[in-house]
């Protein structure tokens, strides 16, 4: 369903929904209620909820954009044939320029010994002549762009020599140079955080007389989570909720604490 706001009232529109005549309306909406408040329209979805014993409304905001007009429509169309002509007209370059440098580099790789000598000493006069003629601002901008990839490639070579390799990882955890693993300064580091981490203090609730392990000390009187829950509501079985409990089992008496605690959960006479 759709809400749409008019000068004087809200009017709340379904697709699917038919018309007073009971035909479908022409543009694919038909008014189903109209009123004056949107809080009209919330206590009627409410009313309908608790009727309907379920909640299955939903007000969702959307944003109305208006249709293009007849005169924008043939200029936003040209303007896309546009971008596709100069998107494909870029892909055909990308390919040409990818063709000449595979065809250069597999001419490089098969050209012989006397023919490369040629071409780089070729090469070396183009590059001698060109810094002849060269003026003072483009022989600056030349020695910038020189000292910067100077300096990009020393970058380059000092991580990778600073980077450690597996081998090398390997060959720092020698048994014979450092001892084992677990002679090791950060291995003992680590196995006593574990150690430390699996320590905890068994404390009895005085409600429900369980054992439960925590880390903190807490303060006396110690009230489980659970207990201190349900502190305000009455216990399932007990005669406060107006169950007779029963007397305790001979299989379960004398149980020792580990017992009592897998079972507690399952049967609540152990409380």
């Amino acid at each position: 369903m759709a809400l749409i706001k008019q000068n004087d009232c809200f009017y709340l529109c379904d697709s699917h929904a038919r018309d007073y005549m009971g035909m479908p309306c022409e543009n694919g909406t038909a008014v189903v209620m109209k009123f004056d408040d949107i809080s009209c329209l919330e206590q009627h979805l409410y009313s309908l909820s608790v009727e309907l014993h379920s909640n299955l409304f939903e007000l969702v905001p959307v944003q109305l954009i208006d249709v293009e007009s007849e005169n924008e429509r043939p200029q936003r169309n040209r303007k896309r044939k546009l971008v596709l002509e100069s998107d494909c007209k870029t892909n055909k370059e990308d390919l040409t320029k990818l063709k000449n440098y595979e065809s250069k580099r597999k001419m490089l790789f098969r050209e012989k010994d006397c023919d490369k000598q040629k071409r780089l000493a070729k090469a070396n006069n183009y590059k001698r002549e060109k810094k002849l003629v060269e003026t003072d601002s483009q022989r600056q901008s030349r020695l910038e762009r020189n000292r910067l990839s100077q300096r990009r490639s020393r970058l380059r070579q000092s991580l990778v020599q600073n980077e450690m390799s597996q081998q090398d990882y390997l060959t720092q955890f020698n048994n014979t140079q450092y001892g084992g693993i677990e002679n090791q300064s950060w291995a003992k580091t680590n196995i006593n955080k574990f150690y430390k981490s699996m320590q905890y203090n068994v404390c009895h609730c005085t409600v429900c007389h369980e054992a439960w392990p925590i880390k903190s000390t807490p303060d006396p009187p110690y009230v489980c989570s659970r207990c201190f829950r349900d502190k305000k509501n009455p216990k399932k079985m007990s005669v406060e909720n107006s169950m007779i409990p029963s007397s305790v089992p001979e299989q379960l008496k004398n149980l020792t604490q580990i017992e009592e605690m897998l079972i507690a959960r399952a049967l609540p006479i152990m409380r």
